[in-house]
């Protein structure tokens, strides 16, 4: 399984804290970024990375907290090129939302409620987005 794990121990107010991250790439609709994009047939998003982030807290009792966060290419029919040219959206309105459908459905299932946050730009160049983050 292609991931990354690591644990390491950290100062806290009240005592040493245990941190475990834990990534583990999906092994369907995997790919290259410029090669693998959007959804396929099943509802699986592209270049999916689940990423846990597990925290034990100090003292005598096994108190732990933990957070899951999932990223993927956009879930919808898309390709693109490369980073210069335009996204494509590859298939119409009724199939783009049944292959949403069966992507939300399976989110639902297996990580419970979720939110989506769009990291999509509106801008034509990779640039002027990047300029955006480092300003």
């Amino acid at each position: 399984m292609p991931g990354f794990a690591q644990c390491q121990e950290l100062p806290g107010p009240e005592g040493k804290l245990l941190l475990v991250l834990l990534a583990r790439r999906s092994r369907r609709h995997a790919g290259t970024r410029y090669n693998a994009r959007g959804l396929d047939d099943d509802g699986e998003a592209a270049n999916w990375v689940e990423t846990e982030m597990l925290v034990k807290l100090p003292g005598n009792k096994e108190h732990w907290l933990a957070l899951t966060q999932v990223r993927g290419s956009a879930p919808v029919f898309w390709e693109q090129r490369s980073s210069g040219s335009n996204v494509t959206v590859t298939r119409g309105f009724e199939l783009a939302s049944l292959g949403f459908q069966k992507h939300e459905a399976w989110m639902q299932r297996e990580y419970g409620d979720s939110f989506y946050v769009s990291l999509l730009s509106q801008a034509g160049n990779k640039r002027d987005t990047e300029g955006l983050a480092l300003a």
